[in-house]
């Protein structure tokens, strides 16, 4: 009997499991666990959010990854044991091949130590570790072009010709969404603002400010004249409360395009890294690589977004070279992008042509090295 492999793109914010050939992954899984959760048995853990502990403080749970990296290997483990008892999975891993995401620069210690967990202990009989932005381009069906991906924790702007991401021109910042989200309670705390129907400190608190910065929050196309015309954006609390902002939902996603606003000095704003990365790129494949840019991860998700992106962007390119080379055309953010990188992994490990990429068990015992030498990114 063939097994399909299963795909895992692991996020700092949230896991994406599921088969390859599907369209959408069947399991979200938040990369973070509450202290009882340590040592109970995965076979009878949910491991998701549940109203009582939304009204935990924040500071009780536990993220194994950090910035796009795991740095906790025990609990990491037992987020993959949630995974494959989980009853939407329910697979032995020992019969499924896996395919498995990482950020770009992932530190090869790391992934040394993720297919020694996974050989190992988890006897997987093949795995394929692959590159988040190379998965996020495959998405589109294009195996050269620049992603600009913006997840939980992690900015990647990665330039990619024919599969292989060229790291001497990539720009990965420690700048996402969960950034963004912390900015938005800073700009709510400076107003003194909903304090005493928010409390920031708890899960519930970190949740609402969330779903306000999904479902409120946009980017500006002009921000001299979004002051004098912003409108009034309501989120409804669970007690049917209500919470109104105005200027925040702009001021908000803006730190994107100008990270100092949040406090992150020393960083390129998104407009700026696309530039860098550009310029950094071999004259030969720019062309190439302005043809095909592509949104990837949650965080590029704003309204307004790829036209500001596509407007910075053009402007930077005149003034550094005396012409634009990117119109609407040349962008594409597809309406699943916040999947990009799973959807990428559900294709490439469908493909025949790709097989014997694969790192079996076998030479993962006789060669270790293979799995540097063998995998994308």
């Amino acid at each position: 009997m063939e097994f399909r492999p299963l795909v895992i793109d692991q996020g700092t914010g949230m896991t994406k499991v599921g088969f390859a050939g599907d369209d959408m992954p069947l399991l979200l899984l938040p990369t973070v666990m509450a202290p009882d959760e340590l040592h109970s048995d995965p076979h009878h853990s949910k491991f998701n959010f549940n109203e009582k502990r939304d009204m935990r403080m924040l500071s009780s749970l536990h993220f194994p990854m950090e910035r796009g990296v795991v740095d906790d290997w025990d609990m990491m483990e037992r987020i993959y044991e949630s995974i494959y008892v989980n009853q939407k999975i329910n697979t032995a891993p020992e019969n499924q091949p896996l395919l498995i995401s990482e950020a770009c620069e992932n530190p090869k210690e790391n992934r040394y130590h993720m297919a020694e967990i996974l050989f190992e202990k988890y006897k997987v009989p093949s795995i394929y570790i692959a590159s988040q932005p190379v998965l996020s381009l495959y998405s589109t069906g294009k195996s050269s072009g620049l992603v600009v991906e913006i997840g939980h924790g992690v900015s990647q702007t990665v330039p990619i010709f024919e599969g292989f991401p060229l790291y001497h021109a990539i720009v990965k910042s420690e700048f996402g969404g969960l950034d963004i989200t912390n900015y938005l309670r800073q700009l709510l705390e400076k107003n003194k603002r909903y304090e005493e129907l928010i409390n920031y400190n708890t899960i519930a608190g970190y949740k609402i400010l969330t779903e306000m910065k999904e479902k409120l929050c946009y980017i500006s196309q002009n921000i001299a004249e979004e002051q004098y015309n912003v409108g009034l954006s309501e989120y409804v609390l669970p007690d049917r409360k209500v919470i109104q902002i105005t200027h925040e939902a702009y001021k908000c996603p803006e730190a994107l395009f100008y990270p100092k606003l949040a406090g992150k000095t020393n960083m390129f704003g998104v407009h700026e890294a696309l530039f860098h990365v550009y310029d950094k790129s071999d004259d030969y494949i720019k062309q190439i690589l302005m043809d095909n840019i592509v949104l990837a991860g949650g965080s590029t998700m704003f309204t307004g977004f790829k036209e500001r992106l596509i407007a910075e962007f053009s402007r930077i390119l005149t003034e550094k070279t005396g012409s634009s080379r990117i119109t609407d055309k040349n962008v594409r953010a597809e309406n699943d992008r916040v999947f990009g990188s799973w959807i990428g992994g559900s294709i490439l490990a469908s493909l025949p042509t790709v097989q014997n990429l694969w790192i079996t068990r076998q030479e993962y015992d006789e060669h270790h090295d293979a799995i540097f030498s063998r995998c994308y990114g």
